[in-house]
């Protein structure tokens, strides 16, 4: 969901993700003027951050500088995770679990489109929508709905999550070398968590 183009499907995500962040990175400091990196995801932020984390030097120099890595009720990589979906909660299985590997087209994903987009068209939708949720504090939601409903324009990247999460992230981490796994990494979860930490058991 957002504002931004569709990815160019041809090229891994993760290396779809190293480019751009390289691209930003070189942007803000072109002359490589920082020292140190920390890379952190939520939930489903917590998988660009371990690929970021792993990605190898050769593709993603600024790697070298990352220092550490907190990731906040993460996911694992499902493609080296055996067993995976005995620990996701009923709304990840739907959503990124052995369903969404097994029926056609990405009918799940669509479907979820369709509910919870046709609710996201206004604001009126988007603010019943997120009271329904998420909160409820009025001017808040009104806030949150206004902006809710001018992202979403674009759902690929909704689309194509649980094939990301199943995908290749350039790197097992059960093998990285010890450059890449001498870094830090804090783990953070909790158990009232429904969305992510589903697998930081695993991490």
């Amino acid at each position: 969901m957002g504002r931004s183009s569709t990815r160019d499907c041809s090229v891994p995500y993760y290396v779809n993700l190293v480019n751009d962040i390289n691209a930003l990175l070189n942007h803000l400091y072109p002359t490589g003027g920082f020292d140190a990196l920390y890379v952190s995801g939520g939930s489903y932020g917590t998988v660009p951050a371990q690929m970021l984390y792993g990605a190898p030097y050769d593709l993603f120099p600024p790697g070298r500088k990352i220092v550490g890595m907190l990731l906040l009720n993460g996911f694992s990589p499902l493609r080296h995770h055996s067993g995976y979906a005995k620990h996701l909660s009923w709304n990840n299985w739907a959503s990124i679990g052995p369903p969404t590997r097994i029926v056609p087209f990405r009918l799940l994903q669509r479907l979820f489109k369709c509910a919870v987009g046709s609710k996201l068209q206004s604001v009126e939708g988007a603010t019943q929508f997120l009271k329904a949720t998420v909160f409820d504090e009025h001017t808040v939601i009104e806030k949150m709905a206004r902006s809710t409903v001018r992202c979403c324009q674009n759902w690929d990247g909704f689309m194509e999550v649980s094939d990301t999460i199943h995908s290749d992230w350039g790197f097992d981490p059960r093998t990285l070398d010890k450059e890449h796994s001498a870094k830090p990494v804090l783990i953070v979860g909790s158990e009232n968590d429904h969305i992510g930490g589903s697998t930081n058991d695993w991490l």
